[in-house]
């Protein structure tokens, strides 16, 4: 079959791609953007598709020519404006599914949400829901995927929940009682991978085989990080708000969040198994042995990397304060030594100090990070190239003010590597 994936290059549509492919099915990828997506991908037909552009019915028409099946695994779990859930959730997806009936399209898998239900009460939620009764009701063949939380490598709620694994005191926000029922992506997987093969109509959430308070979750996985038990200290959901507000935690912080999580996250997970042949893997099991490795990086690597890029913030900025601070007829002395004197040196004393200040500001902006680290990089090869021809004797001063460029490059040449080129997945 000839599938359509919207939302291709998110958490759960990569790698539905990669399961259709293995499957023989023919596949399209819709996503935002083209250029990253040419980068990961070759040999596959890719599509630019945003739901905030493509809101009419004709928008669709060319895209659907020839598709049997469209899954739909665009999401957003927060919006940045007013408007968004709207845009990403409801008038984008409305238009494909009504240009889906026109272009005849044999069926529809849409990823949903567990929760998006009568009693929905988050916009996030509530968006899914107004979403998913649309599609219920157009005469086309169609399969509702409601997914709990899902873990897996590269997913957003897998990094938050392997970091809070790695503390070894835990402030939860009502002890840790909520419900929930986590999945294993390699299930959730298989469960889309048979709803694009098979004729299952309707809704079917796609849950864990049992319901597991917050705590128990976090326990579980920290066992299998070979973690001995954390202790567990119960705060008030305003505490835990402003305390999670000051870590890399913040995207549990807001009000809506902790109140889809008091709310609960759990159902039948019965349909799920009949779909599957077989019960869904339990979260005490959720990392196999090759995954531990991944595992432990994650959890480390979520606590470490706003440490370093906080340290390279502090270390450029006062940098620059300092060299404006120091003594200027010192510095205008060792700038002389370079060629430089009078109006031109005190131009490249203060030139160096705020570049050295907006190379470590930049850093606080995610959209600026990227730039931040090369200039930072540059900086630092020119720095050095320079004090090494005309300051020689400062790679042999006692704090080695100029060998401890070499640490500070590679460190941020890893932050760039790992950090800059892509934001975080959010289903």
């Amino acid at each position: 079959m000839h599938v359509l994936v919207i939302g291709a290059s998110g958490f759960l549509g990569s790698a539905l791609v990669a399961a259709l492919q293995d499957a023989g099915h023919q596949v399209t990828a819709g996503v935002r953007d083209l250029a990253a997506a040419r980068r990961r991908w070759a040999g596959i037909a890719l599509r630019q598709v945003d739901f905030s552009l493509r809101r009419g019915v004709a928008d669709w028409t060319g895209l659907l020519r020839g598709v049997d099946v469209v899954v739909n695994a665009a999401g957003l779990f927060r919006e940045n404006r007013p408007g968004d859930f709207n845009a990403a959730h409801v008038h984008g997806p409305q238009a494909l599914y009504t240009a889906c009936v026109e272009a005849g399209v044999c069926r529809i898998v849409h990823i949903s949400a567990l929760g998006a239900d009568a009693q929905a009460a988050s916009g996030y939620h509530r968006s899914k829901r107004r979403l998913d009764e649309f599609l219920l009701a157009l005469p086309l063949s169609v399969a509702v995927a409601q997914p709990s939380l899902v873990f897996g490598p590269g997913g957003a709620s897998a990094r938050l929940f392997l970091a809070l694994a790695r503390l070894p005191l835990l402030l939860l926000p009502g002890g840790g009682g909520q419900r929930l029922q986590p999945l294993h992506r390699d299930d959730a997987l298989a469960a889309l991978l048979r709803l694009v093969e098979n004729r299952y109509e309707g809704r079917i959430a796609l849950a864990g085989p049992r319901c597991i308070t917050l705590r128990e979750y976090v326990a579980a996985l920290r066992g299998q990080l070979g973690a001995r038990p954390a202790r567990v200290i119960a705060v008030a959901p305003g505490v835990a708000r402003r305390l999670a507000r000051l870590t890399p935690l913040r995207d549990l912080a807001d009000a809506e969040a902790l109140a889809m999580l008091d709310r609960g996250n759990c159902a039948d997970a019965a349909p799920l198994a009949a779909l599957l042949g077989r019960p869904p893997r339990d979260p005490c099991q959720f990392l196999a042995a090759a995954d531990l490795d991944w595992a432990r990086w994650q959890s480390a690597w979520f606590w470490l990397a706003p440490l370093a890029r906080g340290s390279l913030v502090l270390l450029w900025i006062w940098s620059g304060v300092a060299s404006l601070l120091y003594p200027p007829d010192i510095s205008l002395g060792w700038l002389a030594r370079t060629g430089l004197r009078g109006g031109l040196a005190v131009a490249a004393l203060w030139s160096a100090a705020l570049l050295d200040i907006a190379a470590g500001a930049a850093l606080l902006w995610r959209r600026w990070r990227r730039a931040a680290y090369g200039l930072q990089l540059l900086l630092m090869a020119g720095y050095t190239a320079v004090i090494s021809f005309a300051l020689p004797e400062f790679w042999l001063h006692p704090y080695a003010p100029v060998a401890k460029n070499v640490p500070v490059a590679a460190l941020t040449l890893l932050l760039l590597l790992v950090e800059a080129p892509r934001g975080l997945s959010r289903r």
